[in-house]
This record gives C-alpha cells, sequence and structure tokens, in this order.
C-alpha cells in the first residue's frame, strides 16, 4: 500500500512538473568566481600579510511564461568573510572543510510583468529584488518591495520613468541588538554603547527617476529617494563610560537624495557624471532626556571621461565625498559625510580603485571586491535607526587609467590615482583622532597594474595588483607614540566562469 502510495506521488510530480514546463520556459544563467588574495594593512594596521582563497556562486532561475511575465529566484553562496578552510559553519561558510554547509542565500525571488491594456509601456516588479539606481555610486541593497519602469518615444529619444518602494524595517519583538557610535564631549571623543531588549520599528525607501536617452548618444537624468521612518525600543541599557543608564526610547526620521546623471559621446570622448546630494533629520526622545536631532547634509560628485584609441582606451576620473566632522557629530549631531540607504551593496560593481576604494580590475562578485575599508563603512550605522548607513569613506580623488588590448585573449591594464583625506577629527580609513594633529589630509599615491586573460568565451582570468604609497592619513598613526606601518598593498587573482 505504502508503495501505491509512493508511486502516485512520484507521478504527480512528474505531472506536475511537466505542466509548469508546458506553461514557461525554463532557464539558468550566472556566474561562478574563485579567487585568491594576498595584502597587508589593508582594512587593518599590524604589517601581517593575509592570504585566503574565496568563492561565490551566483545562479538565476528564469521562468518565462512570455515576453510580458516571468518569475526570476537567485541563489547566493560564497565563502566571504569566512574564506576556504574556515572554521565557521552556515552561512558565508560554503569553505568548510567537509562542506555541506546551510549556505545557500535567496538574493531576489520576483514576479516581473507588463500591464496589459495601457498604450505606455509599463513593467512591475513585485518581491524580493535588488533596487538598482546608478549602482556604482548610489543605490543597490536587496529587499522586498515593488518597483516600476516604463519607456515613452519622445522627439529624437526616449523617456524613462522608474520608482519603487521597499520594506525596510516592520517588526515589533523582542530584540538583541547592539549600536556603538563614537560622540564628542569637551573635544574628547568617547563611545556610548546602546543594548536594547525590546523594539519596535517602520521603515521604507522610496525612489522615483526620470532620464532622457537621445539617438544621438547622449542621456541624462534626475532622481529623488526618500528614507522614511520610526522607532520605539523599551529597556534600553547605555553604557557610558563605564556608566550603565535605563530608559524607554523613541524616535522618528526622514533622510532624502537628490542626484542628477549623464551618460554619453562628445566627439570621440565618453563620460559619465554623477552629482548627489542628501539631506534629512532624526530626532531622538529618551525617557527623562532632552531630544536629540541629528541632521544629514553630504554629497558626492563622480565624473569619469575615456578615449578609445585603436587598442588602447585612456581614461581620467574625479571624485569628491564629503567626509564626517566627527565633531560637530557628537557636539551638535551634523552628520556632513554622505550617506548611504542600509543594505546598498554600491562597493560590488565600483571599480575607482583597488586599495582605497573597491575592486578595481577584478570583475563581478565579491570574490574580487575586497572592500576591505569600503564595505565594512556600508554597513556601518550612524544611529540607531535603520535609515542610512555611512557609505562612502570621505575621499577625493583623481585617477589615471588606460587599457590595451594586447592579444585577442589578452588585455592589460593600469591606473595611477591620488587620493586625499576630507573628514574632519578623523581619518576615512583610520577613523576617529583624539588628537587635531592627527587630522591628516594625505591619503597617498595608489598605483594599480591588471591583466585579463580570456581563456574561454566565458571564463576569464584576473591578476590585479595594487600598491598604496601611504601618506599621513593612511599610515595607522593616529596619536603620539603609534606605530608607523608599512604601505598598503593586495594582490588579487579571481578565476571568473559566466553563463
Amino acid at each position: 500500500m505504502k508503495r501505491g502510495w509512493l508511486i502516485g506521488l512520484v507521478v504527480l510530480v512528474g505531472l506536475a512538473l511537466a505542466a509548469s514546463a508546458m506553461s514557461a520556459d525554463l532557464s539558468a544563467t550566472g556566474y561562478m568566481g574563485i579567487g585568491y588574495r594576498a595584502y597587508q594593512n589593508v582594512g587593518a594596521w599590524n604589517d601581517h600579510v593575509t592570504t585566503e582563497w574565496v568563492q561565490r556562486f551566483e545562479l538565476f532561475f528564469h521562468a518565462k511564461a512570455s515576453e510580458d511575465l516571468k518569475g526570476v529566484v537567485r541563489f547566493r553562496m560564497d565563502s566571504v568573510p569566512n574564506p576556504w578552510g574556515t572554521v565557521k559553519t552556515g552561512q558565508n561558510s560554503i569553505g568548510y572543510w567537509g562542506s555541506e554547509q546551510t549556505s545557500v542565500e535567496v538574493k531576489e525571488a520576483y514576479l516581473d510583468f507588463k500591464i496589459p491594456g495601457i498604450q505606455c509601456p509599463t513593467w512591475v516588479r513585485a518581491g524580493v529584488q535588488f533596487f538598482s539606481l546608478r549602482p556604482e555610486v548610489f543605490l543597490l541593497p536587496a529587499g522586498p518591495g515593488i518597483s516600476f519602469r516604463s519607456n515613452i518615444p519622445l522627439a529624437d529619444g526616449t523617456l524613462g520613468l522608474s520608482g519603487g518602494w521597499g520594506k525596510i524595517r516592520e517588526y515589533d519583538e523582542k530584540v538583541n541588538r547592539s549600536v556603538t557610535m563614537t560622540l564628542f564631549v569637551d573635544d574628547k571623543p568617547y563611545t556610548a554603547t546602546w543594548n536594547v531588549t525590546g523594539e519596535n520599528q517602520s521603515a521604507n525607501l522610496f525612489y522615483l527617476a526620470g532620464d532622457y536617452k537621445s539617438k544621438a548618444g547622449i542621456s541624462g537624468g534626475l532622481y529623488v529617494a526618500w528614507a522614511t521612518g520610526k522607532m520605539r525600543a523599551d529597556n534600553v541599557t547605555v553604557v557610558e563610560e563605564e556608566e550603565e543608564v535605563y530608559y524607554n526610547y523613541n524616535a522618528k526620521g526622514n533622510i532624502w537624495w537628490i542626484g542628477l546623471y549623464s551618460d554619453g559621446k562628445v566627439g570621440p570622448v565618453n563620460y559619465n557624471l554623477d552629482v548627489i546630494y542628501n539631506t534629512g533629520r532624526e530626532k531622538h526622545k529618551a525617557s527623562g532626556e532632552e531630544s536629540y536631532k541629528q541632521k544629514y547634509n553630504g554629497w558626492l560628485a563622480r565624473v569619469v571621461l575615456t578615449y578609445p584609441y585603436q587598442n588602447f582606451n585612456f581614461g581620467l576620473g574625479g571624485l569628491y565625498v564629503s567626509g564626517v566632522n566627527w565633531k560637530k557629530l557628537g557636539e551638535k549631531g551634523k552628520y556632513t559625510g554622505f550617506v548611504l540607504p542600509p543594505g546598498t551593496e554600491t562597493f560590488g560593481p565600483n571599480s575607482d580603485s583597488l586599495i582605497v576604494l573597491s575592486g578595481w580590475g577584478t570583475g563581478p562578485g565579491i570574490v574580487g571586491d575586497i572592500g576591505w575599508w569600503t564595505v565594512p563603512k556600508s554597513l556601518a550605522p550612524i544611529s540607531g535607526m535603520d535609515l542610512a548607513r555611512r557609505g562612502w569613506p570621505g575621499v577625493w580623488g583623481v585617477r589615471l587609467f588606460a587599457d590595451y588590448k594586447a592579444l585577442q585573449w589578452l588585455t592589460l591594464s593600469g591606473q595611477v590615482a591620488y587620493w586625499g583625506d576630507t573628514e574632519k577629527y578623523g581619518n576615512a580609513l583610520e577613523g576617529v583622532v583624539m588628537d587635531k594633529k592627527y587630522d591628516d589630509k594625505d591619503i597617498g599615491l595608489e598605483v594599480n597594474l591588471g591583466a585579463k586573460i580570456d581563456i574561454y568565451k566565458n571564463l576569464a582570468w584576473r591578476l590585479v595588483f595594487g600598491y598604496l604609497f601611504a601618506g599621513s592619513a593612511a599610515d595607522g598613526k593616529t596619536k603620539a607614540g603609534d606605530k608607523k606601518y608599512d604601505d598598503p598593498y593586495a594582490f588579487v587573482s579571481t578565476l571568473i566562469y559566466t553563463f
């Protein structure tokens, strides 16, 4: 009898799979990357050479019913930040010896469909998705929500409209959460840690964007993003200079981003331009205490020019990111650094440098995206609310770069960049400083060299080396008596298969 039930179940599952296969075309895409990294004094100051093997695998399943309807699921497995040979198990630990880890992440699961019955072609995407808006500099978080996009022919080009809503937080539960902040009192920094055992919070992200693409190859756009929310925390324990304080806590806030961008070609020169400004405020109130307001006011500007000539591609890039004034933050609640929405993975696709910023020349995925300094900052909280993260470090820089297609299967690359620091009472790569004497502005001169070898059409081997001739803002010395560390450097090798 049990055998009959088993046969029936197998037949039923087979019929269900056959029916779904007839109603939708199922396809798979993705990539797998395996990397080796060796680096010193990048992300931490210890004069120790770290070597590690890392891996990431992403798989997209597309269930396409028609040109106007599909479903997408995206899985990810990786060994970052836990490299091969880790003793940690579970998420991000496929490099654990013995394998068989429960490390499969669902990064996206959404429906994508065209709204029927309207003349203006409009698509809606509903579910867990990456909200992407100028991802190299601004928005690239994954989360639940709904987005739309539409294209309208206009004059000699196309007008595009897009927007979305994302649910950042919505909970009312007992949590164990700790937030540590650096504050200033009497010109001296100190740390305060909030420990929360009961909390409720609601936070949402909205954005709207419009762009115009001309047939001449020039496009430009404007977008606005808004993060808004409120929270209440009960049974909060605050540790301030070894003294514990207990209270209940309420907060609300709004943060806005306004961005302008343009991409195109003028004569033989290609260009990319981004300017983003963020503003807003949060109001925090603890029982028995005066209310505290935190204001946001930061900006970013980035331009990249490239000039192709025969087998060469020459480039010039410039970047400015406003830095945090740590004294103003502690004394007046003014956050002058440029912030990003929470969860944003901007530094994955960013490739402005290898050492100071991200993964220059290393290819897709965190196998190549080093992010020793940038990724921790992009995750660092600014307050107890989940409306923004620190995001970009406060730096400015100018870089010259070139690519050379030496052979059909070989591309050589090189870059020289100078980086300066825009933070006050602190350094972008070193953190808060107690003595203004060590509030330095010279990060240094970075040199990058790279090679891309196309083994097969879909299999590339990349080799990248970066060295920072460190200035006083990147030598690890933040107070009298500190050791001056060796110059940071990194070597990265990645083997990436795309399909």
